[in-house]
Order: structure tokens, then C-alpha cells, then sequence
């Protein structure tokens, strides 16, 4: 079985193809610089690795029956429709030879970055040029932080929303979901290393926070900013993680981080009630994804808030709400709710607005929108209204590949 290894510093654009023997599970490394390897047979036991690096298709011979490669890759179609943030292209091969991909130097979300309120009205937000996931507004609503995914302009990016300007925090690939600190001083991100934090208004460097192998996500402080919640990748999934943050006169240092919740289930995208009291978070225990509310610190008793399907739940800042995003029906939903001693009282799910939108990615990488202070509007990374005009490139089909591929390969080229 063939599999892509991304790096643990620069992510996919660095990664390595490794192949696993399944009866002994025998594994080793065959190239290096490549994602979304795929084996490709001419006849017998031969035939060849394909695998993509930033949009080139490359080939090698492959000895099936050695698990070796011979020769040197050749590069062999330009401008196949790679993503940076999954390391996957948009490509396949038949049986019998043929080629079908789609042609575009980058496949990621082209998402508008804008402004939708409860009457289903848009606007502009950002428009600049660039690929933007992971929208978060400061606490007094007048900065967005957001993450740059595409291949020059990688990096954690402020968006100052009075003055127009937009500029870059922190450089650096795979770097992601940011989240401000409750005070603005800080912004803490997810990066191949951990999870770092920068100052806001960008005097400094990043510095890391929680140092970690695994893959982990910042997603929310609690009010007081003492504690910050995570989700992180282990040997069954998903699970959720909070860790004290202090601050000092050089900046932020992080306690020992502790389980908040640890189940075979995917549990992701926690997030702090204004008051810190509750935890909502999303979980596929019960076969589909569903957002449930916990005390914090967690007492046992849990209660689901959706039932339709459900991620990215954020609890307002200033009301008694909880914003979610409903899955099987494209819509932004709110639950009002209420405290009865330590008991989570939520009222039925309502549509915050009439106008669907598409979040351009899942849940692990983060929520696609974040909810203004006033809890009048929200900001969203998503194809309002519909597929977001752009040009998508062509879906091209050619035949008697095989037959081309092993002809540029002999002549090296």
C-alpha cells in the first residue's frame, strides 16, 4: 500500500511517498518531495510510481515485486489541480491506460471571505487576492486573523477592518486556525510543529506553545484567557485537550496540556462559553456529527444540541447563543440557552439565516466563519448563494497514457 508522509515542519509540499507491506507491515520510504503517489502497471510486476509535487506530475519505474524504484522521476504534465493543504490531486488512471484529470496549478478553496447577516444579506469582507481559510475576528471586532493556504503567501495574515490593510503575522508552511487571545494581544496558531503563538501586532516572532508530533489545533480560550482548548490527533482519533497559558513579560508559556475528553469517537472544535462554564464541541459517537455541551470542568453529563448533522459550534461572546454549522442543509443554525445550576438548558435549533452557504473545508482544519461580538453577523469563508464564480480549469481525458509515459521515460524526458 502506498501512502503520503507529510513533513513535519513544512507539510505536504514536502512530503514523502512510503509504501507498506501488508503481511509483515514492512515499511520504507521510496520518494521524497512527492504526495498522492499512485502505481501505474505496464505488464507483469513492472510498472510505475506517478506521484505530484506542487501541481507536476512526475513518473519512475517501479519494480512491484522489489518495492524499488529505478532511475531518476521525470516530470511528465504540468499544471494538475494539486491542494497544499491536503496534498492531494485530481487525477486517475484506468485499466486500460487512460488518463483523466483536472488542469489547474492549485486546487483550494476559493471561498468569498464575507460578511452574512440574519436576513441572508452578503457583503465583502476581504477581498484580496489569495487562498483564506479559517476567519476569526479580535475580540472588539475590528481585526481579522486568517490563514493564507496557498503557495507564495503562506502564513497566519491581520486584516484591519477599518483601514483596509492586510498584512502578514506569521510566515511559514502548514500554518493555520488562529485563535486571539481573549485580551488581542496574541494570537495562537496550528503549525506542523505544535501549536505557537505570535504577538498581535507583530512585533515578534513565533514561539512555540505546545510543542507537539501529534497534529494539533487551537480552537478556543476561555474568557479569562488561563486556558487554552485543542483538538489533537492519537491512535483512535480526535480528541479534546485544554492547557493552561500564562502570561509574562515575555509573552505567553503553557502548563502540562490535559484531557478533557478522550473516546474512540472524532471529537473536534471546542469552544468556551462567554462566562467559561460550558464546552461545546462536535463528536460523530452517534454515527454522524452532532454538537454536544459539556461543563467545564467536565462533570459527566453531556447534552446534544443538534440532530440533523453538525461541526464548528462557537458560543456568542456577549448572548446567551450557541452558532453551529448544520451539515445536510448548507445553514448556519443558533441554539438560545440557558443555566440551571450546573444543568445545560438549550432551546430547539433555529435557522440564523435564510441564505445556505458551502464552508470550503471539514472540521478538522478549523471553523470556516466566526460570529462579530454583537452576534448580529458572522464572518464566512464559504460560496455564498452558490459556487463561487472563478475559472476551475478543464477536466482533460488522455487516452493511450501508458504507451506516451513509457516512450518519454526511455528517452529520459
Amino acid at each position: 500500500m502506498l501512502f503520503t508522509v507529510p513533513n513535519s515542519l513544512t507539510g505536504y509540499d514536502d512530503a514523502s511517498i512510503d509504501v507498506v507491506t501488508v503481511a509483515d507491515h514492512s515499511r520504507k520510504t521510496l520518494q521524497r518531495g512527492a504526495t498522492f503517489g499512485r502505481y501505474l502497471t505496464v505488464s507483469g510486476s513492472k510498472g510505475y510510481l506517478t506521484y505530484v509535487n506542487r501541481g507536476t506530475l512526475f513518473a519512475v519505474p517501479f519494480e512491484l515485486e522489489k518495492l524499488e524504484t529505478r532511475g531518476s522521476p521525470i516530470p511528465v504534465l504540468q499544471q494538475v489541480s494539486y491542494s497544499p493543504a491536503y496534498g492531494s490531486a485530481k487525477l486517475s488512471f484506468s485499466r486500460t491506460g487512460t488518463l483523466v484529470y483536472r488542469s489547474r496549478d492549485i486546487d483550494a478553496p476559493h471561498g468569498a471571505i464575507q460578511w452574512l447577516d440574519a436576513d441572508g444579506k452578503t457583503q465583502p469582507l476581504l477581498d484580496k487576492p489569495g487562498i483564506f481559510i479559517n476567519p476569526r475576528l479580535s475580540p472588539d471586532g475590528e481585526r481579522l486573523a486568517i490563514a493564507d493556504v496557498s503557495l507564495t503567501d503562506t502564513g497566519i495574515w491581520i486584516y484591519d477592518l477599518r483601514r483596509g490593510t492586510l498584512a502578514r503575522l506569521a510566515v511559514g508552511q502548514g500554518y493555520r486556525s488562529p485563535v486571539w487571545a481573549p485580551d488581542a494581544k496574541y494570537v495562537v496558531f496550528h503549525s506542523p510543529a505544535g501549536i505557537f503563538w505570535i504577538r498581535a501586532d507583530g512585533g515578534g516572532k513565533p514561539e512555540p506553545l505546545v510543542p507537539s508530533k501529534e497534529s494539533v489545533f487551537p480552537t478556543s480560550f476561555s474568557p479569562d484567557g488561563k486556558r487554552l482548548a485543542f483538538h489533537q490527533s492519537g491512535p483512535q482519533g480526535w480528541n479534546l485537550w485544554t492547557v493552561l497559558v500564562e502570561r509574562g513579560p515575555n509573552g505567553l508559556t503553557a502548563g502540562k496540556p490535559e484531557p478533557f475528553l478522550q473516546t474512540p469517537f472524532e471529537e473536534l472544535d471546542a469552544s468556551f462559553s462567554s462566562d467559561g462554564r460550558w464546552l461545546a464541541y462536535s463528536s460523530n459517537e452517534s454515527g454522524n456529527s452532532q454538537v454536544y455541551v459539556r461543563a467545564f470542568p467536565d462533570k459527566g453529563s453531556r447534552w446534544q444540541i443538534s440532530s440533523d448533522g453538525a461541526t464548528s459550534p462557537i458560543f456568542s461572546r456577549n448572548r446567551r447563543e450557541l452558532f453551529f454549522y448544520n451539515t445536510s442543509e448548507d445553514r448556519i443554525m443558533v441554539v438560545s440557552y440557558s443555566a440551571k445550576l450546573d444543568t445545560f438548558v438549550a432551546e430547539k435549533p433555529r435557522v440564523w439565516s435564510a441564505q445556505g452557504i458551502a464552508m470550503a473545508l471539514n472540521a478538522v482544519v478549523g471553523a470556516q466563519y466566526d460570529v462579530a461580538p454583537n452576534g448580529k453577523r458572522i464572518a464566512t469563508n464559504n460560496y455564498a448563494g452558490g459556487p463561487a464564480q472563478q475559472d476551475s480549469g478543464k477536466v482533460i481525458f488522455l487516452e493511450n497514457f501508458v504507451d506516451e509515459l513509457q516512450r518519454r521515460v526511455a528517452a529520459g524526458r
